[in-house]
């Protein structure tokens, strides 16, 4: 979709067109493209008294989208109207050179979680600055009270840059923190932006990408969904797997960055915001053609690992309308379930070579339990039938395939503390339905 301003009438109609295409592929939120809007060159000539409005060709897509049923997540920006953009995006109220964290713009180095370093030029706001905090928050909400999104999320880094998190080190003595010294300060502030964005309206669901989601669990108060580690999404296999599709690797890697967020972060699993498909062209080296081998084990994937998933999909290139439908059953799939999803036991293997790995959510003795065979050759995955999957009676219990569809009237009723051990195809997923026998 567009990511700078709109330039006539046809560049709306053309992003129209991608709202169609998400409506019709089953995604119900659609991220704004463009931090503010697109409008970078109005950001960056705002004063101390103006308040964020739309232009009217951005508020027809946003009325466009409402009217499709497509809601619009906000995507404000904390300290630079651009960050991704140095050549345009600059510190908000450049005439306010006392609410700048450094004078000059300044190259920073900087490393993923997922261990991908790059180097950015940035020139921020210093957010731990209160006058700024304050008139950066009632931007932020002015464009709520629009009436036009349904969802907020905030991204960049606290120097004015796309992603680089690190001890912070604002040298200014008159902002709210010691000079050299302004981590502390400037987390605790962005946690502010964000309780203010709850308290102004409870029902907006809360993304957080970075900062948040490089920081520890106790700075998810107040959020919804957190991006995951793996932002980039490239489609790379563990050691020892070879041959696989390109949404095979990519499975694997959701599945695999879910659990070291559940079990090394400890974060809620329904927190985690996987990235399903992988990275768009536009990302240069990182982009690739769009894979419709292996639909079905990707999207299970992320629906196993959270309910909340962000798809990154070719909305004007378009995809065979097969994989469209095949997203759309796993979505409708997932919400008519997803209180099941809201739960998750994972079983013991992690995905790897040589291996079947696995989760269970179960509620009141029915649930499903997730299989996947990364490998080249069929697999026997096996779980136990007691409370390491959440049941919790002692009846026995009726396991039945739901997918693959070949296989789905396969079913075997076991006693409670028995193993039910299952065949898993080669490179495929498999769900099974739990209910008492």
């Amino acid at each position: 979709m567009e990511h700078f301003a709109y330039r006539d009438e046809a560049s709306v109609e053309a992003d129209k067109r991608s709202i169609d295409f998400l409506k019709e592929v089953g995604v119900d939120w659609v991220s704004d493209s463009h931090p503010w809007g697109g409008e970078t060159e109005m950001m960056n000539a705002l004063r101390d008294s103006d308040g964020d409005k739309s232009s009217p060709l951005v508020s027809k897509l946003y009325e466009y989208a409402k009217a499709q049923g497509v809601k619009v997540v906000f995507w404000p920006t904390m300290n630079n109207t651009h960050p991704w953009w140095p050549e345009k995006g600059r510190p908000f109220l450049w005439h306010r050179k006392e609410w700048l964290m450094y004078p000059e713009k300044r190259p920073l180095h900087g490393s993923m979680l997922s261990g991908l370093t790059f180097q950015q030029t940035v020139q921020g706001n210093c957010i731990a600055t209160k006058p700024f905090r304050d008139w950066i928050n009632r931007l932020s909400l002015d464009g709520l009270r629009s009436g036009y999104f349904s969802g907020w999320v905030m991204d960049g880094d606290f120097f004015g840059g796309g992603g680089v998190v690190r001890p912070l080190d604002c040298p200014r003595d008159d902002h709210d923190h010691l000079p050299g010294d302004s981590t502390w300060a400037c987390e605790r502030a962005l946690t502010e932006l964000i309780a203010n964005v709850r308290n102004f309206d409870p029902k907006v669901y809360i993304f957080m990408y970075r900062p948040p989601m490089d920081l520890g669990v106790f700075y998810r108060r107040n959020v919804d969904a957190v991006f995951t580690i793996d932002e980039m999404a490239k489609p790379e296999a563990f050691p020892g797997l070879t041959n696989q599709p390109v949404n095979v690797m990519l499975g694997d890697k959701i599945r695999r960055w879910s659990r070291i967020r559940v079990h090394h972060h400890f974060f809620p699993h329904y927190i985690d915001q996987p990235q399903v498909f992988v990275g768009p062209k536009s990302m240069g080296k990182v982009g690739q053609s769009w894979p419709s081998e292996a639909i079905d084990y990707v999207m299970l994937s992320a629906i196993s690992s959270s309910p909340n998933q962000l798809h990154y999909l070719p909305t004007k290139a378009g995809i065979p309308a097969r994989d469209k439908q095949i997203i759309r059953r796993w979505l409708d799939w997932g919400r008519r379930n997803v209180r099941y999803l809201m739960v998750r036991r994972d079983l013991p293997d992690w995905p790897q070579a040589g291996k079947v790995d696995g989760s269970a959510h179960i509620l009141k003795d029915h649930g499903y339990v997730f299989l996947f065979n990364p490998n080249p050759t069929a697999l026997d995955g096996s779980f136990v039938l007691d409370a390491s999957i959440g049941l919790t009676q002692g009846t026995p219990y009726r396991v039945s395939c739901v997918y693959p569809e070949e296989s789905a009237r396969s079913s075997v009723t076991q006693g409670r503390g028995e193993t039910v051990v299952w065949r898993v195809p080669a490179q495929t997923a498999v769900v099974l339905e739990i209910l008492p026998g």
